[in-house]
């Protein structure tokens, strides 16, 4: 594997002074000054690659990296397998492959199958960073999955879909709270929210671990498209709003973080889903709703 050389501004003249000569000439002739964001990939003498250098900017320490250091480099490396250079700490190499991780997501769900032969792959040795590294790049792009979906695909079935299965693969509890039965139940905005639309709104509460230990609770928005109701949003405005459920998404990634790591004390995650439609039983500016609270 060729090595990727992250080099802070300040580190650069002393790295280049341990490379070969012919190496040493190549960074000073293309002027590489470790500013962040350069990328420079080094031949070697037999028409291969030495490796890489990695911009950090004025990285004061380790302590201050970023996985946006690295996250660019899968589109910006000619193929082949790299390994981080020597000398990080433990938790600059877990941030150093969670940023890879990050740069190295697609979105397939519409595409036909792509192989990944030609893009760059990081090599890591097995390590607990390295295993923690990989959890963090799954659940951020179990997030972004649910966030690039379109509406059609994502609504609020789908959403409680999604939280039922994480709920089997992990032991959790999953309790759904559906269409009227908010109302009798006295969640009356999201009942509201979602009224006017086909997709029934819904509660999801999901709760596992050790019902004695400390307990966090988090509360995810799931609106999976909001057109504004009656009081419509522009078309500019609208145009991203199957985001809206982003909320909701970086809960599921947070139970994805908590299965794979084995969290120990108690999780307690509430999603309100809906899609605020336009129709008849639209909610109208000026009605007042009286919350649960």
């Amino acid at each position: 594997a060729w090595p990727l050389w992250l080099l802070s501004e300040a580190a650069v003249e002393r790295w280049r002074t341990g490379l070969p000569p012919s190496a040493a000439a190549g960074v000073r002739s293309h002027e590489f000054r470790g500013e962040r964001g350069k990328v420079l990939v080094l031949p070697s003498g037999e028409g291969g690659v030495l490796g890489a250098a990695v911009g950090l900017g004025p990285l004061s320490s380790w302590a201050s990296l970023s996985p946006w250091h690295l996250a660019g480099l899968p589109d910006r490396l000619p193929a082949g397998v790299y390994r981080i250079g020597d000398g990080l700490s433990a938790e600059a190499e877990r941030l150093a492959v969670t940023g890879w991780l990050h740069g190295s997501y697609r979105y397939m769900r519409y595409r036909p199958a792509v192989s990944t032969s030609a893009r760059p792959q990081l090599q890591v040795a097995d390590s607990p960073q390295r295993a923690l590294g990989l959890v963090h790049g799954a659940a951020s792009s179990l997030v972004r999955d649910l966030i690039n979906t379109p509406a059609a695909d994502m609504g609020p079935e789908d959403l409680a879909a999604a939280a039922a299965s994480i709920a089997q693969e992990s032991g959790a509890e999953c309790t759904v709270i559906e269409g009227e039965d908010l109302l009798s139940r006295n969640y009356p905005l999201i009942h509201a929210v979602g009224r006017a639309c086909g997709r029934a709104p819904r509660l999801i509460d999901l709760r596992w671990g050790d019902t004695s230990a400390p307990k966090v609770t988090l509360v995810g928005k799931g609106v999976c498209f909001d057109t504004g109701g009656l009081d419509m949003k522009p078309p500019a405005a609208m145009l991203l709003m199957k985001k809206d459920m982003g909320g909701a998404a970086s809960i599921f990634g947070m139970a994805l973080w908590a299965e794979l790591t084995n969290y120990p004390h108690a999780l307690d995650f509430y999603l309100g889903l809906a899609e605020n439609s336009v129709d008849s039983k639209s909610f109208r500016p000026s009605d007042v709703f009286i919350a649960r609270n």
